[in-house]
């Protein structure tokens, strides 16, 4: 379990990205929020990519600071983990594979299966988004991690490359923590738990399969299931009324309720 205890962290402008995030994640978890929520920066707190300023995060009740460079704990798809050199996709994929026990084998054939082994020689600032993005999550995947962050798995992919990458996901589920702002796959996440993300802060857990029969109302609701703080408006989620999350392809919309 990846525990946060109070946790303040990422400064922009002067001000702090993560704002007091208090939560237990434990897969198979997914974040949902807007972009510029601060999703990304939770992963990078984790992975020692962020330090934190204040406040504590455990994985399985060790400090990430004494887990530095430790194998098969976590893995994850953010390019800056693997830019380190400019070297062919197949040779990346050899070298994070062999340092981090993973499954070279597994990774190419998984690039050939979803349509993406024409990229293997290809270098990631030569590819397409969506080829990039496809690469990463499968070179996550790969390595047999406890934990595996995926950051926006879906951006960038095509629709039959969505349905196939989700379908691998479900199958991987166990192991997964996934952030993203868009909600379409909510349905089929039975089972998973669901947090929300936005200016910074954490809300729930919440049964993600529960959230497409949630509508976001403005203001604070004594029926509410949760009730997110948004640039000093509130927004809550309570079912049969309100914008219903299953219409809204991506929760940057948001916005458009305090906007009402």
């Amino acid at each position: 379990m990846i525990v946060f205890e109070g946790v303040v962290a990422g400064y922009v402008k002067g001000r702090p990205v993560l704002r007091g995030i208090t939560a237990s994640l434990k897969p198979p978890c997914i974040i949902l929020g807007p972009n510029g929520a601060g999703k990304t920066t939770l992963f990078r707190v984790i992975l020692g990519l962020t330090p934190v300023s204040s406040g504590r995060v455990t994985i399985d009740g060790r400090d990430i600071d004494s887990l530095v460079g430790a194998v098969g704990l976590v893995s994850t798809n953010l390019r800056e983990v693997y830019t380190l050199l400019s070297l062919p996709l197949r040779d990346i994929a050899k070298l994070y594979t062999a340092i981090c026990n993973g499954d070279y084998e597994w990774f190419v054939n998984m690039m050939d299966e979803l349509g993406f082994g024409r990229i293997l020689a290809a270098r990631l600032h030569k590819m397409s988004a969506g080829e990039r993005r496809m690469a990463l999550n499968l070179l996550a995947l790969s390595i047999k991690s406890k934990y595996v962050l995926l950051d926006e798995p879906f951006e960038n992919l095509d629709p039959r490359s969505r349905a196939r990458l989700m379908k691998l996901l479900l199958s991987n589920s166990g192991r997964l923590i996934i952030n993203t702002h868009a909600t379409w796959l909510l349905e089929r996440l039975e089972g998973w738990k669901a947090y929300i993300m936005v200016s910074g802060k954490l809300y729930g857990p919440i049964e993600a399969s529960k959230l497409p029969r949630l509508g976001l109302v403005k203001g604070r609701s004594s029926k509410a299931e949760l009730v997110l703080e948004v640039d000093g408006s509130y927004v809550s989620l309570v079912q049969g009324a309100g914008m219903p999350i299953s219409n809204i392809d991506s929760l940057d919309r948001l916005y458009e309720v305090i906007a009402l």
